[in-house]
């Protein structure tokens, strides 16, 4: 009676039973074949729909500051739109004329970004980065005359973990890694979004293009890349450990261009802020994905997290722990012009070193009882 079929309608009955077994496979696994399936999971079979977990009214007030903190980190890109909307809406042309001028000329992101320490500092990212909260622990010392390339594991849905762990000062990074001028590359669409672009320029943000990474590593910055990429976000399923990395071997050869020693980082828990649904290799909706990070730089997961009043739906991430451990470094001899045979063979010890930092810290960091093995995809 619960799944609304009546008690004398065996074939009914069984169908029923089948449905809700696919639906239950969908949700437990985490995969659909199409966005069919997904909805037919969550809506046609209320058995298989978690139960709702409402957010208690007496929340501590310092829980509740952390959780404004993380919607204003987590909405800059709509406040951004609003504003070049509102600016617009007004007609205030005078303003978008020497806006859009701007706009054109500038190329900050391709040179070292603005970096405004005291943006950085602000107790509002710390406040964002304690909701999870987020943690770094450092494995070894690094020497502040040399210049690193730190390649971040896994993407997870937003990469919280890079953004609040290296480019604001939340975790005290400067502190951590003393003299290390620490720059994270992004995709370029990012610095194609009105008053967005000028945002992520004050944290430093640099386009992921040869040019920009080039133009870092004479100014004796360091870099941060998320290696995965949008790509990489369509696997970050809460309790996996699935890495896009086989094939991207393009930061290997950065790094020995400019003689950047390698740095591995692992964030634990940074695929457990989000519920993700991850369709089937060549279904319609992995096709879309895959045709929106083609033509835009990024994709779009089937993802969701929680919300203010909520603890099971909505777009914030849930509170869950992430800490990020920074492995020791790889020694790079510098070469302008690296064979293949060179890059493969540093790209293996790259994954030798990211497998080891992995193995050596799963059992204390992972926020799962059954701890997933690292893939390389």
């Amino acid at each position: 009676m619960g799944c609304g079929y009546k008690l004398g309608d065996d074939e009914r009955r069984k169908r029923m039973e089948n449905q809700e077994l696919r639906n239950v496979s969908v949700l437990k696994k985490g995969k659909a074949t199409s966005l069919l399936d997904y909805a037919r999971a969550f809506m046609l079979n209320t058995k298989c729909l978690p139960r709702v977990e409402f957010a208690p009214l007496n929340v501590p007030f310092e829980r509740r500051k952390q959780m404004l903190c993380l919607i204003f980190y987590n909405t800059l890109t709509l406040q951004s739109l609003v504003i070049f909307w509102l600016v617009v809406y007004h007609k205030l042309w005078l303003i978008l004329l020497v806006y859009l001028t701007f706009w054109y000329f500038d190329r900050g992101y391709e040179n070292g970004g603005w970096d405004v320490k005291w943006i950085k500092r602000l107790a509002v990212w710390r406040e964002a980065a304690a909701y999870f909260p987020i943690n770094m622990v450092r494995e070894q010392e690094l020497d502040p005359t040399k210049q690193y390339l730190f390649g971040y594991h896994p993407h997870g849905i937003i990469a919280n973990g890079a953004v609040l762990g290296f480019v604001t000062d939340a975790l005290g990074v400067s502190n951590i890694f003393p003299g290390i001028k620490i720059r994270m590359i992004t995709i370029n669409a990012i610095f194609h979004v009105p008053v967005y672009r000028e945002l992520v320029n004050l944290f430093g943000f640099c386009s992921a293009t040869k040019k920009s990474i080039n133009n870092l590593f004479k100014q004796g910055n360091s870099c941060l890349i998320v290696v995965g990429g949008a790509e990489e976000s369509l696997l970050a399923a809460p309790g996996t450990a699935n890495l896009v990395i086989n094939k991207r071997q393009g930061f290997i050869a950065v790094a020995i261009k400019n003689g950047a020693n390698l740095v591995p980082v692992y964030a634990f828990g940074e695929n457990d802020s989000f519920d993700i649904v991850i369709p089937e290799p060549g279904s319609l909706v992995h096709k879309a994905q895959m045709a929106m990070k083609k033509a835009l730089g990024f994709t779009v997961p089937l993802y969701h997290g929680r919300n203010i009043f909520m603890y099971n739906y909505g777009m914030l991430p849930k509170r869950n722990p992430i800490t990020i451990v920074v492995g020791s470094p790889i020694p790079v001899e510098r070469d302008p012009e690296p064979s293949p045979e060179k890059v493969a063979q540093v790209h293996q010890q790259y994954l030798d070193a990211l497998q080891d930092l992995y193995d050596r810290n799963k059992a204390k960091y992972s926020n799962h009882g059954v701890i997933p093995d690292l893939k390389f995809v």
